[in-house]
């Protein structure tokens, strides 16, 4: 059975002047303990970073469109978070 994961998305801000969109967060599992090297991106555009030691990420994106943020990491279950 796969683990779940829990990911916190600290700041989500959009720049109507600039159109863009920053998503900042950590991902971490139902212990607390960050997971570094999770593959965090933007389903439509795949756009995407993996986060860092600390489980830490983040992602600017030029234009906003209605989309989810996919987080996968191996051995646990892939989670979308709508935005």
């Amino acid at each position: 059975m796969l683990r779940t994961f829990f990911l916190v998305l600290l700041v989500i801000l959009a720049n109507a002047s600039y159109s863009q969109i920053t998503v900042k967060g950590r991902v971490y599992d139902e212990k607390g303990i960050p997971l570094p090297g999770a593959d965090v991106f933007f389903k439509k555009s795949m756009q995407g970073t993996i986060s860092g030691p600390d489980g830490s990420f983040l992602l600017v994106r030029k234009s906003y469109a209605r989309d989810s943020l996919i987080v996968a990491y191996l051995g646990y279950d892939r989670q979308a978070i709508a935005l």
